[in-house]
């Protein structure tokens, strides 16, 4: 399938893989990326982004807000990276990136993007989701309490 047919079927297979949650979840799917997050602030989300040009789809959670905030949390992720890896395997990178953001990744071959591929990769959101969003949402109230 086109890859923005397999993004906008991602929504509906991937939420049966996600932990129940007290805030809102947000998916959007938008060209050739999508974005998934809990509550109001969409700044810090997850993102599955396809790479067309170097074949490859991304899969982390981006950290788009002010610098220094986004700083703050890379560097609170930083302190969890080796339990991150000991659940989701050593292929995910934190790192800065463009504009002030922040990311903690991974990446995939882009293809194939057929049903097969589509349950796998919800069953890996589900997964990436359900190992960083209790670490973030730690961070998130820490930072939040001025700590």
């Amino acid at each position: 399938m086109l890859p923005s047919t397999f993004l906008r079927r991602l929504p509906e297979a991937v939420r049966p893989h996600l932990p129940p949650a007290a805030e809102t979840l947000h998916m959007q799917p938008r060209g050739h990326l999508l974005k998934i997050w809990y509550g109001a602030d969409g700044s810090i989300h997850y993102e599955v982004w396809v790479h067309e040009r170097t074949q490859q789809l991304e899969l982390g959670l981006h950290c788009e807000a002010e610098p220094a905030r986004n700083e703050r949390i890379r560097r609170q992720l930083g302190f969890y990276l080796f339990d991150i890896k000991a659940a989701l395997g050593n292929a995910v990178e934190l790192e800065v990136w463009d504009r002030g953001w922040a990311r903690l990744y991974e990446t995939h071959p882009l293809y194939p993007l057929d049903e097969p591929r589509l349950n796998e990769l919800a069953g890996r959101i589900g997964l990436f989701i359900r190992t960083v969003q209790p670490i973030y949402a730690e961070i998130r109230q820490a930072l939040a309490a001025g700590k």
